[in-house]
């Protein structure tokens, strides 16, 4: 009995055999439409499609221990939330 299998068996099995190059062809990573960009100094910008949908500060309420976010939407309307995330789902959906 050989000791190698047909291509097509091994080709089947898994089995490399031969010429083992590969493909270097990689997909390009797929752009999000949605980018949040922090300036530096605690302001964030979300955009969409390259159009500004919001921005997103961190404020202290002072009744609470813990942080909040503010976000401000493109159409003037605030809104203070739990979270970055949240800030930034309300972003979005004032947008639409």
């Amino acid at each position: 009995m050989s000791d190698t299998l047909p291509r097509a068996i091994a080709d089947l099995c898994g089995v490399l055999m031969g010429d083992t190059r590969r493909s270097t062809f990689q997909p390009a990573a797929a752009a999000s439409a949605v980018a949040l960009v922090e300036d530096g100094e605690g302001l964030w910008t979300l955009t969409h499609n390259n159009e500004n949908v919001g921005w997103i500060n961190k404020v202290k309420i002072t009744n609470r221990d813990d942080y909040k976010y503010r976000a401000l939407s493109a159409h003037g309307e605030v809104k203070l939330c739990h979270s970055l995330n949240h800030a930034k789902g309300w972003l979005l959906e004032e947008y639409a």
